[in-house]
């Protein structure tokens, strides 16, 4: 697993599924309640890690490059999974987690 991949939480998740659904940077670090020059850089700071290129930037916010567009499934995909595990009981949930 790549080391920028260890580092991702939840949180981290959501806000670059938000991004991918907000298309801007201001209102994401609002809901998020963040600034809006901490989020441009964790965004760049990620995209560095990684090697790739997310979002494109033009005048009006945000679009998902390909790239980005294959990690934001990813990401719903795994807040999806993770949201279905917390329904469970605690001690099923963890079971079940802990066997996928």
């Amino acid at each position: 697993m790549a080391n920028w991949a260890q580092k991702l939480k939840l949180h981290h998740l959501q806000t670059l599924v938000a991004l991918g659904e907000q298309g801007n940077l201001t209102h994401v670090a609002r809901m998020m309640n963040i600034s809006q020059p901490a989020l441009s850089k964790w965004l760049s700071q990620l995209e560095d890690e990684i090697g790739i290129t997310l979002f494109e930037r033009h005048s009006k916010g945000l679009r998902p490059s390909e790239g980005g567009k294959l990690l934001l499934q990813h990401a719903q995909r795994l807040i999806n999974d993770l949201d279905v595990h917390s329904m469970k009981s605690p001690v099923s949930s963890r079971a079940a987690w802990l066997a996928a």
